[in-house]
């Protein structure tokens, strides 16, 4: 039996601490309807007599790791903070290779990728309704089980409506009381006015005076986006932010000016964010904010992929752990023109070679899949097979290819 403590009243959109306590008998997460997390594709696709791979299988980990690249200027790049002074270390020969080994080992730990889900089903499940209830409070009362060990998604998470209906918590309402009880650092209560979905427009939307204030802290200090003088020479809104930041003495790094609140903040949306490719620092704030399988997250990602689709922006997010996420995406969905092209450019023909496998292991039944598996192709074969079927930029991407072939002994030399 564990007490449900902590009730809360509800009351224009701030939580108040009731004194109301209830106990509920212990049920398995299956008694109660709980949903389990499914991994797979992003897309529903006839399924075939061929078993296709998940996000998780260890086939597809490989393929999608070596891909992503392990770049340690990119994964160890400096951060927008306040300046230290710099340590230096005298080492031998062995101990530089050891720090070297060491960096390469954290290098993969930050590389692991965030799982790739399907959206979760709405909670609509009413527990009780008990007419008695209705009318007597004029808020409603959510009940959540606090006790520690309990995991977040088993947690048991109720709420009374004024009406007298008890019905379990939405998947927003669970996010908020979890969030209040056992807070996780860096992460929002209410989700940033950026991640709306007027604000994902690419045009701007104007932001009313009452919001503006709260706009800023959450978009700038607390996502971290910091911008430079020369993304705000860039920008659109230089006219607006040369009012609402003020340059620091020591760097070239702008910051909300003491007098914003007699400013009007810009319409800003997440596209101008990446019109300034700051799509992985827009991911990271997407991943701290949001749980994988959650509408919001799943509708950021695809956007931000498709842009950087859209422009041919695929090195953003090479040696980042969000590039496996966007290859899964892009294969899924047989939108692989631009990266195969982008991957052959830059004499990564392993990659490419790669990028094929994956796509006849999630689309087992295509022909270029049957032609590899037939004849067993490898290499640049693989790929020429896969352009004469499997694509609709064939012509750039053989233009592509036969640059590849006359620069590969100069690409292999240097």
């Amino acid at each position: 039996m564990a007490a449900l403590g902590a009730t809360r009243c509800l009351k224009g959109g701030r939580p108040l601490l009731g004194s109301l306590f209830l106990r509920w008998s212990r049920r398995s997460p299956a008694a109660w309807g709980w949903r389990e997390l499914c991994q797979g594709s992003d897309g529903d696709e006839n399924r075939s007599n061929i078993t296709k791979p998940s996000f998780t299988d260890e086939s597809v980990q490989i393929l999608l790791y070596k891909m992503t690249g392990l770049d340690l200027q990119k994964v160890f790049k400096p951060i927008k903070q306040e300046l230290e002074p710099p340590k230096y270390k005298l080492m031998t020969e062995l101990q530089l290779e050891e720090a070297r080994r060491q960096a390469v080992e954290k290098a993969r730990e930050m590389l692991e990728m965030p799982p790739v889900l399907s959206e979760r089903e709405p909670i609509h499940d009413v527990l009780a309704e008990d007419k008695i209830l209705d009318g007597i409070e004029p808020y409603k009362y959510v009940f959540t089980d606090l006790e520690y060990d309990t995991p977040h998604r088993e947690r048991f998470i109720v709420v009374r409506e004024t009406n007298g209906v008890l019905r379990k918590a939405t998947w927003e309402e669970r996010d908020r009381m979890i969030q209040i009880f056992f807070p996780r650092e860096g992460r929002e209560i209410n989700p940033p006015p950026l991640f709306k979905n007027e604000n994902l427009m690419e045009e701007g939307v104007d932001v009313p005076m009452d919001t503006s204030k709260e706009y800023l802290p959450t978009l700038f200090w607390t996502s971290h986006l910091a911008l430079t003088a020369n993304e705000l020479i860039n920008s659109q809104h230089l006219d607006h932010f040369a009012k609402l930041f003020q340059k620091e003495e020591t760097s070239n790094i702008y910051h909300p000016s003491p007098s914003l609140d007699d400013s009007k903040w810009p319409p800003v949306t997440t596209q101008e964010i990446m019109d300034l490719d700051r799509h992985e620092e827009l991911l990271n704030i997407c991943l701290l904010q949001f749980e994988p399988d959650s509408p919001d997250y799943i509708r950021v990602h695809h956007h931000t992929y498709d842009d950087i689709d859209k422009h041919a922006k695929y090195d953003l997010l090479r040696s980042t752990r969000h590039f496996g996420g966007m290859v899964w995406y892009l294969v899924n969905g047989k939108r692989t023109d631009g990266l195969l092209i982008d991957m052959i450019q830059r004499d990564l023909l392993d990659d490419a070679t790669s990028l094929v496998t994956l796509y006849h292991m999630l689309h087992p039944d295509c022909q270029s899949a049957r032609d590899a598996q037939e004849q067993d192709l490898k290499g640049l074969d693989l790929i020429k097979a896969f352009v004469k079927t499997e694509v609709q930029r064939a012509g750039y991407i053989e233009l592509a290819l036969q640059a590849y072939e006359e620069n590969f002994p100069q690409s292999e030399v240097s």
